[in-house]
């Protein structure tokens, strides 16, 4: 169940429809959870993310455009959790200040 939501909620963000925080702000708001997808992602790690989407998205076109975001923030070292940085900062990410959810 949580990878084909993490998929979709990259889906979003590789089209650029919408940005990452907006993603976990509605999320977060939604359903009262502790963060959204891409703190998640964040906390799996990009590389492991990647990988599987690579296997699960490979003839999908429209998932194309993330992919190749996912790559390039890895190959920027921007692997989550791990290295500090990946669509939050770490140990202190957005999403758990007071004022994200405003």
């Amino acid at each position: 169940m949580l990878t084909p939501f993490l998929e979709d909620a990259a889906y979003l963000w590789g089209n650029d429809i919408v940005d990452a925080p907006t993603v976990d702000r509605t999320w977060m708001i939604g359903t009262g959870a502790p963060e959204g997808p891409f703190g998640i992602i964040d906390k799996v790690g990009l590389r492991t993310f990647y990988s599987i989407e690579q296997q699960r998205v490979a003839d999908k076109p429209a998932y194309q455009p993330m992919l190749t975001k996912i790559k390039q923030m890895i190959d920027q070292q921007l692997l989550g959790i791990e290295t500090g940085h990946g669509f939050y900062t770490y140990p202190d990410p957005a999403y758990l200040k007071p004022n994200f959810l405003s």
